[in-house]
């Protein structure tokens, strides 16, 4: 880390006010990197280190430096599986944000903030893996990207944690890392130009499933205005539930007193924890044995997401939550090509799939899922009969009625049919459809992702982009120039649909997908 000594920076702060990329926060002064059009502050430490006595402990606030630290570079993310070795990537030294602001701003205006939170299934993934310097620029917006601690090191539960923490919350602390970043963004964000109270909390996949969690704490009262969902669904593990899946953890460790289980498995290496959740690796088919999901019952959540909407005892915020058209496209393709059948599969195969999935039940899946209604494709007509009944499909009908009830809600369903797929799966060049976490190349930037191609493509990430910045600016996703996105309810069941053949407000998602299918006995 490179330093200049704190009086030049001050003197530089003090005395050259269209130096945008020197900030002083309340740790000290910050150097980023100006673009022109953007200026970015990479790896921001939010909370201290949370690695030895302060692993599985709430995040802690950060030491003060002299002089000014570059962020110019992101810093390390989270400690997580290698993507193709049995090693682990990421450090315990990993909260930290980045900031992304306009170069450009009339002087007094304070600018609407989104807080994103990216999704992995709380196992993998980092904030360093998205770049919204586009939606940046172009709705003119500050965009903040946090990481937040994963796997075993975020959501484990003992009972020797619970002690600790004197309030049974272990097994969130991720959740923590994720509240304590929009803290920070209250207390720092006007000195980029942010407006404290505008902020909206974004996330995708676990991330949106942690968004849900966090609508319902108490801890993160007055944090955020207006919430964006996307593929997601609401947790429901209770701590009960959590301390079982997290016990096997310190048995491999060897750490069985449950009277000191949290200290032995401190004296561990980050290698060795990461290790001992060997046994919940994700087992054929995809899906992992560890919940490395928030818990409830307890000071941080102490009501499910239902009950708490109901009585009201939720962080009341306007709503835009949606899926994808084809949500298990991309773990069915992956899971099809480890197992070295091609795509798509023959008719034959596409049988005997529906078989071993669905069992007694198959020859009444392959009536409702005819081939000829998908033009023969046996992977999208196979993918659509996993995705439907999954969380990500028919049960948004039900998380998107809930919040309607109480809060303005806005719906969506991304439908890009060709989508960029990612470079491990594009080799035959086989559209997947619109996949799980397809729409974030539309809006995020996500460097593993190749991006909107054709004309049609970057014009629909062009209106995504100002339909998410007028939500985050005002509460209402519409604009000029834009399709009209009514709000759902839960008589009218309106939603919009983003394609790139045209943006179409609809009211039957719940016929498309089969819900009535689904939900009969």
């Amino acid at each position: 880390m490179s330093f200049i000594p704190l009086i030049s920076a001050a003197a530089l702060v003090a005395t050259m006010p269209t130096a945008n990329d020197y900030v002083r926060i309340e740790s000290g002064v910050i150097h980023g990197h100006d673009t022109g059009a953007v200026v970015t502050f990479l790896g921001v430490p939010f909370a201290a280190p949370p690695s030895g006595e302060l692993r599985w402990r709430a995040p802690q606030p950060v030491a003060h430096w002299n002089g000014v630290r570059e962020a110019t570079t992101p810093a390390s993310g989270c400690v997580r599986p290698a993507q193709d070795t049995d090693g682990y990537v990421g450090s315990e030294d990993c909260l930290y944000i980045n900031i992304y602001r306009p170069a450009h701003t009339p002087p007094g205006q304070r600018l609407p903030v989104l807080v994103f939170i990216h999704g992995g299934s709380n196992l993998k993934e980092s904030a360093n893996d998205y770049d919204p310097v586009a939606l940046v620029e172009q709705m003119g917006i500050i965009v903040v990207t946090t990481e937040y601690r994963l796997n075993v090191f975020g959501f484990l539960a003992l009972p020797s944690l619970d002690v600790e923490a004197e309030d049974s919350s272990s097994g969130n602390f991720g959740l923590q890392d994720q509240q304590a970043a929009l803290r920070w963004v209250q207390r720092n964000i006007a000195q980029f130009g942010g407006d404290r109270f505008n902020v909206t909390l974004a996330g995708e996949s676990a991330g949106a499933i942690d968004m849900c969690a966090i609508l319902v704490s108490p801890a993160a009262a007055g944090l955020f205005s207006k919430a964006i969902m996307e593929s997601m669904y609401c947790p429901t593990a209770t701590h009960e539930e959590a301390l079982a899946v997290s016990a096997p953890v310190a048995q491999a460790l060897g750490c069985t007193d449950p009277q000191n289980a949290a200290d032995c498995m401190r004296a561990a290496t980050a290698e060795q924890v990461l290790a001992a959740g060997k046994p919940y690796s994700p087992e054929p088919g995809g899906g992992s044995g560890f919940n490395a999901s928030p818990n409830f019952g307890n000071a941080l959540l102490p009501l499910q997401v239902p009950d708490a909407v109901a009585s009201g005892r939720w962080n009341r915020a306007r709503i835009l939550i949606g899926s994808n058209r084809n949500e298990a496209a991309l773990f069915t393709a992956a899971g099809l090509s480890a197992f070295g059948i091609p795509l798509p599969p023959s008719a034959a195969a596409y049988k005997l799939l529906v078989k071993q999935k669905f069992g007694a039940l198959a020859p009444a899946v392959m009536a409702e899922y005819p081939l000829d209604a998908y033009d023969n494709n046996t992977f999208l007509a196979y993918s659509d009969a996993v995705s439907d009944p999954s969380p990500l499909g028919c049960e948004v009908t039900k998380w998107s009625q809930l919040f309607a009830q109480a809060t303005p809600t806005f719906r969506y369903e991304f439908a890009d049919a060709n989508a960029p797929v990612p470079v491990e799966l594009s080799s035959n060049g086989f559209p997947l459809g619109a996949y799980h976490g397809s729409e974030l190349q539309y809006l995020y930037g996500p460097v593993m992702l190749p991006g909107p191609q054709s004309d049609a493509q970057k014009q629909l990430a062009r209106d995504m982009m100002a339909y998410w910045g007028n939500f985050a600016k005002t509460g209402n996703p519409n604009g000029r120039a834009l399709v009209h996105w009514p709000r759902y309810d839960a008589s009218g069941l309106q939603l919009l649909r983003l394609s790139p053949e045209g943006n179409t407000v609809i009211d039957n998602f719940d016929d498309e997908h089969h819900c009535a299918f689904w939900s009969s006995p």
